[in-house]
């Protein structure tokens, strides 16, 4: 009797804890399977977004990936030793950077068409990486983004549909309305990981915390737009509304992107909230490709449903391909490799966003390297902690020898150096002169000020009379109080021409 006391109570137990296979492949497929299209999207996204960031790069190609520019090889790999990883590091002509551009522009066709589908993934995501790691000093967090998406697009298949591959019939047809795989959930997680710490990341300003930093953000007139101006003078209530409403959608609409329950309906309502995000602060603050890189992988979320409304982007129905016992013995083992791979880049990208909390490192120094070079590196503190709370930009004079100064960018108040005025006007030469203007890097500056002066060869009027190059960043300090309660010059460098 006791023994069938005990029998009873077990089956029930059992009962209740056995796990419908059926149903839990439909809650995984739910949560993490990524509809081919979606896949496809995101595919053709990446191959024009990587053209784009090729031709807004291409002309500053010599001054900040050559020898004669402002980061020579010798200087990179001084202040970075990463920087000899760089295959953009084995030459230091226009010539052979040229042709670097050029390749990363096949792959990144290919890309976008879909043929040789992996390969070109790959050779774009090592010439990407290559082209970030030879000057680093020029990349914003859309270039991280960027990187880390085509580093798991590495183990998710971009060629189901609408490639070339698929016609070549180098891939199987899409024969199930999603793609589940440890590669899927990969890359799904990442994109939740980027909001979720960008959000926690604020919370340990004192700026977000106590509802200032949209006013910061929009009173710093260097990346400021003209609409971030008239954000500026919104009252105070709205301005903190806008603080937390920020700090809300990134930690909340992470999570929201893996709602356990009505998954696809609040996964659609975070997704379309990002993407207005993305073109609000894409209107109001310059930040490049940034918005854009960060929509296209939200694409990856949008479920069969929503693709199946355009009749032009269905799916045609295609039954599986039959295959032998051998063909699948002979993928067991790479599926198996493939899935460890996957594995232990997703728990080392989950453990690095936890170290950018910054109240512990959990990996030793070499491994934080290795990641760097691989382009799996961590860390989404755009405005985080906390945002500038000074205004400041950098002027460029010089001095003649009669002892009067100019402003070399100066346009009708002195020489106009064009290749010295474009560094007031491109957003990555802009992204370069806040490095050495906040870094405190000595030796760049005083690279950056030989630089100027080798100008003044070519400059036309003022530029031969040229003897003193002043590099200086002009600091408005502001309040939220106080419009303007001081200023102040430092002085970055000063150098004679032609001195050492």
């Amino acid at each position: 009797m006791y023994t069938s006391v005990l029998d009873r109570a077990r089956g029930r137990y059992l009962g209740r804890v056995t796990i419908d296979p059926t149903r839990l492949r439909q809650r995984l497929d739910t949560l993490f399977g990524i509809d081919p299209r979606a896949l496809a999207a995101l595919r053709i996204a990446m191959g024009l977004l990587i053209l784009v960031d090729l031709i807004t790069r291409l002309p500053f190609l010599t001054l900040f990936y050559t020898d004669d520019g402002l980061l020579p090889r010798w200087l990179a790999v001084g202040m970075d030793p990463l920087s000899r990883w760089s295959l953009h590091a084995l030459g230091g002509s226009q010539t052979a950077t040229l042709g670097l551009f050029a390749l990363a522009g096949l792959f990144a066709i290919m890309l976008l068409v879909g043929y040789r589908t992996w390969l070109a993934t790959f050779a774009s995501w090592a010439l990407l990486g290559s082209l970030q790691l030879r000057n680093p000093y020029i990349l914003d967090g859309g270039d991280y983004v960027l990187r880390v998406l085509l580093f798991w697009s590495l183990f998710v298949p971009l060629n189901r549909c609408w490639s070339v591959d698929a016609r070549r019939a180098l891939t199987g047809p899409p024969v199930s309305p999603t793609v589940l795989s440890v590669g899927t959930a990969a890359i799904f997680l990442q994109i939740g990981l980027i909001y979720f710490f960008a959000g926690a990341i604020k919370v340990l300003g004192s700026e977000w915390r106590d509802g200032t930093a949209v006013y910061w953000v929009a009173n710093h007139e260097y990346w400021a737009r003209p609409l971030a101006a008239w954000i500026s003078t919104l009252p105070t209530l709205v301005l903190h509304v806008f603080t937390y409403g920020v700090l809300a959608l990134e930690i909340v609409g992470s999570l929201l992107l893996f709602a356990p329950m009505w998954t696809h309906r609040f996964r659609m309502l975070a997704v379309g909230l990002f993407l207005l995000f993305h073109l609000a602060t894409g209107l109001s603050i310059e930040l490049g490709l940034f918005p854009l890189i960060s929509s296209a992988g939200l694409i990856l979320f949008v479920p069969a449903r929503w693709w199946d409304r355009f009749a032009s982007l269905r799916l045609p129905s295609q039954s599986p391909l039959p295959s032998s016992d051998h063909a699948a013995r002979h993928h067991r083992w790479p599926a198996r490799l493939r899935s460890g791979l996957v594995a232990i880049a997703l728990t080392f990208t989950v453990v690095a966003n936890v170290e950018t909390m910054r109240r512990y490192w959990i990996f030793p120094n070499r491994v934080r390297r290795v990641a760097v070079v691989l382009g799996v590196g961590q860390g989404w503190g755009m405005y985080a902690p906390s945002p500038y709370n000074e205004g400041f930009r950098v002027e460029i004079r010089g001095t003649r020898a009669d002892g009067s100064d100019f402003l070399i960018d100066g346009g009708g108040q002195g020489a106009r150096w064009a290749p010295v005025a474009r560094m007031q006007d491109g957003y990555r030469p802009k992204i370069y002169l806040e490095w050495i203007a906040t870094g405190g890097w000595d030796v760049a500056v005083h690279h950056f000020a030989h630089w100027v002066c080798r100008q003044q060869a070519t400059a036309p009027g003022a530029g031969n009379a040229t003897r003193v190059v002043t590099v200086a960043k002009l600091v408005n300090a502001e309040s939220p109080a106080i419009p303007t309660v001081g200023s102040s010059e430092i002085t970055l460098s000063s150098l004679v021409c032609g001195s050492d």
